[in-house]
């Protein structure tokens, strides 16, 4: 199971060179979702400082099957407690009930290890999960 924390500025937030980090194929967030999502892993969207679950037309097809999922919002005191406990309870099931490993989809998964092992870097996130 994968818990994505998800902020306001999620989607928006852009980096250096002025583009979203989201559109960038090498983002250590973005790669550790396509990995969850190519192997089948649950992805748990939180919600934080009154973010939304992004849309489909606002994710890399990579990523769209993410826009799909329900997410929970975690808020402040006085709130906070009370929504952890919602959080907690959603979860719950999922870890006495799910494989260890599900069926990955290879096609995805192969093409974020190649996006790596092109790049050079962070190389060992794709040998982690691809043998060679």
């Amino acid at each position: 199971m994968l818990i994505a924390v998800i902020g306001d500025q999620w989607i928006e937030r852009g980096s250096a060179v002025g583009k979203r980090r989201i559109d960038d194929s090498r983002d250590q967030l973005r790669v550790e979702l396509e990995v969850a999502l190519s192997r089948n892993i649950p992805v748990i969207p939180v919600l934080v400082r009154k973010a939304s679950v992004p849309t489909e037309e606002e994710l890399p097809p990579s990523l769209k099957s993410l826009a799909y999922g329900n997410g929970i919002q975690v808020r402040p005191d006085p709130d906070f407690s009370g929504d952890m406990d919602r959080l907690i309870k959603g979860i719950e099931p999922h870890l006495t009930s799910a494989p260890l490993w599900a069926e990955p989809n290879e096609q995805l998964l192969s093409e974020v290890a190649d996006r790596y092992r092109r790049s050079g870097s962070l190389e060992f996130h794709a040998e982690a999960v691809l043998p060679r």
